[in-house]
Order: C-alpha cells, then structure tokens, then sequence
C-alpha cells in the first residue's frame, strides 16, 4: 500500500467531527497502522505530560482513579505533530491518536474477556506554561 499522509488531514477532521468515535479508529487502522512505511516513519519518544492524560482520560473512561498505564509506546510523526500508540490500563490494551497541532486526540479501550464494549472517548490537551507538571489540563467528552 502506498503511504498518502495527506490522510492524516482526513483523519484529524474525523477526530473533531466524528460522532460514532469508533470511525476514526477504523479510518486509522485501514489507512495507516498497517503500512510499513507509515510504521517507518514514526519515531518512539516520551511524552510524559500526554502520558499523564492518557492515564486520567482512561480512568474516567473505567471509573477506576486508582488505575496506571503500562507498557506506553508513544510513537512521534515530528513533521506532522502527530502522534499514536498503545499502552495498557486494567489488563486492557488501548489506543490513542492524538494532533497537537489542534490539541485533540481519541483514546479507545479493549473489552475485557467475554465482553464487547470498546471504550471510546475523544480528548483536548493543552500544555500549559510553569505551571505543576502534576496538574493537567484536558477535558473527556
């Protein structure tokens, strides 16, 4: 499959606009999770404050305040301030898509064993300036 990222302006559209927020994730995954070159392409950094959110938005997502990532693979498109990965929460892989250009992403949470429901939640993300690396701003719709 050839690699088009001008895709990702699709893709971002659909993160503002999408009202079933499983569209986004498919349209994700058709176009790019399983291209070789788009794999390639992306670059694994930290991104602890992004972590932090990943981490709030899942727990509200489970109802659980007690629960931590693992495993964060945060993976950086550096040129279109893009970035995906997984990590787990409560014995579930989730993912997450996230634009900082526009400071919105989504976040999508594995069912558990004998169960069908995908979490899904869309997320804003905006860094703020000196203030406690601990407090983050974001807000879950």
């Amino acid at each position: 499959m050839i690699l088009d990222l001008k895709k990702l302006d699709i893709l971002k559209q659909e993160i503002i606009t999408a009202k079933d927020f499983k569209q986004p994730f498919n349209y994700f995954f058709d176009n790019f999770a399983e291209n070789d070159q788009f794999l390639n392409i992306g670059k694994r950094v930290k991104y602890p404050e992004l972590a932090k959110v990943l981490e709030t938005i899942s727990q509200r997502l489970l109802q659980k305040l007690n629960l931590r990532i693992t495993n964060v693979l945060l993976i950086e498109l550096a040129k279109q301030k893009f970035y995906h990965g997984t990590f787990f929460i409560d014995n579930r892989l989730a993912n997450f898509i996230f634009f900082k250009d526009i400071d919105k992403g989504m976040i999508a949470i594995s069912p558990l064993p004998r169960s069908s429901e995908v979490l899904f939640g869309r997320f804003s993300f905006l860094e703020m300036k000196n203030v406690d690396p601990n407090i983050s701003q974001s807000s879950l719709n």
